[in-house]
């Protein structure tokens, strides 16, 4: 009776056994492969070495470049003024005239130098602003021609980054932690934006008032 209850016993676990093997043979049959059109694009890149960023930085570069040169003729004439007024005695007219000449050139180059900070984050805001449109509508111009759905960036973590939170900071941050080569639209991407910019005149057509 005993030995009959044992041989039981044993069928009975080996059919469970079974069928918990049978079940995940099933449920690993069941996992659907997708077929999701998808495409990854390197913002950071497309973003970064596209001809019309490149003629961005360019044309604000001179514009920076034009605006130190104002500021040192200031300087320069604030100076110039500053030495007069140390020539005249504190008591004479001529003293009393430099000395708000020079408030009158201070006051200005001060006034000048917050309106031109101002007048620059505007331009850059409009530039990065026109880019970021621009790259975005050539990402969905090459997506739709793909067939695409979805494109998601992709972002690389910063080598030799010394900083752990910034490392972290990264890491939770990435959007794609693994694609296939074939899903990257990047170099389409540039390509359709380099053509575009060209048509459009490239750098010879952009106004940094």
């Amino acid at each position: 009776m005993r030995r009959f209850w044992a041989w039981g016993m044993m069928a009975a676990l080996a059919g469970v056994g079974g069928f918990g093997l049978w079940r995940n043979g099933a449920a690993a049959q069941e996992i659907p492969t997708l077929d999701f059109p998808v495409g990854i694009v390197d913002m950071v890149r497309v973003f970064n070495e596209c001809e019309q960023w490149k003629a961005i930085n360019a044309g604000l570069t001179r514009k920076r470049q034009a605006q130190d040169q104002e500021a040192e003729k200031m300087k320069e004439e604030i100076a110039a003024k500053t030495k007069q007024i140390d020539a005249y005695h504190p008591d004479t007219p001529d003293w009393t005239r430099a000395t708000e000449e020079l408030l009158r050139l201070q006051t200005k180059a001060e006034v000048w130098a917050r309106m031109e900070k101002v007048r620059v984050e505007a331009q850059k805001k409009h530039w990065v602003e026109k880019n970021y449109a621009d790259v975005t509508r050539a990402i969905a111009e090459v997506a739709k021609k793909r067939g695409l759905v979805l494109v998601l960036t992709r972002e690389e973590i910063e080598p030799n980054t010394e900083d752990s939170s910034r490392m972290f900071a990264q890491i939770i941050n990435r959007k794609v932690v693994y694609s296939d080569k074939r899903l990257d639209i990047t170099e389409d991407v540039m390509k359709r934006l380099n053509e575009e910019f060209k048509l459009g005149g490239g750098e010879n057509a952009m106004k940094f008032e």
